[in-house]
């Protein structure tokens, strides 16, 4: 395997942690996306979802949907993009997110703390460093 095959595969196999996740507590990956960005960094626009969860803007946009439906989330207009909705979770949205998000943001520190601070932080350097070189690669 080269090494683009094997970076491919780790971040295909970091997603499938989360896939799985997903599946064990009885949410769709979609559902959990949204809830999550919206407890971590609400507001926040369907866009956001879209590009952090590398979701399709149909597939946020249902969900959305559904959760206003339900009374989970609620849309304001954006001040910067009139097309663009910001999403808050309502008090009810929270009660639902909460035993789905928390456990799982807990798990997320918690391997962090395990991997340790100057480890992470070299990680994400490195990371980020790849990905700018890619970017200047791959797009005109």
């Amino acid at each position: 395997m080269n090494k683009i095959d094997e970076l491919c595969s780790i971040f295909a196999q970091t997603a499938h942690i989360y896939h799985q996740w997903s599946r064990q507590n009885q949410i769709q990956y979609a559902e959990l996306a949204v809830l999550y960005m919206l407890m971590r960094y609400q507001p926040c626009s369907q866009k956001h979802i879209c590009q952090a969860w590398v979701l399709p803007k149909q597939t946020v946009s249902t969900v959305c949907k559904q959760f206003h439906a339900q009374g989970w989330l609620q849309f304001a207009p954006s001040s910067h993009d009139k097309r663009e909705k910001i999403m808050t979770l309502t008090p009810a949205g929270l009660a639902h997110a909460q035993p789905f998000i928390t456990p799982l943001i807990q798990a997320e520190q918690q391997a962090l703390q395990q991997f340790g601070n100057e480890r992470t932080e070299h990680l994400l350097t490195e990371l980020n460093a790849f990905t700018s070189l890619l970017a200047q690669q791959l797009t005109p």
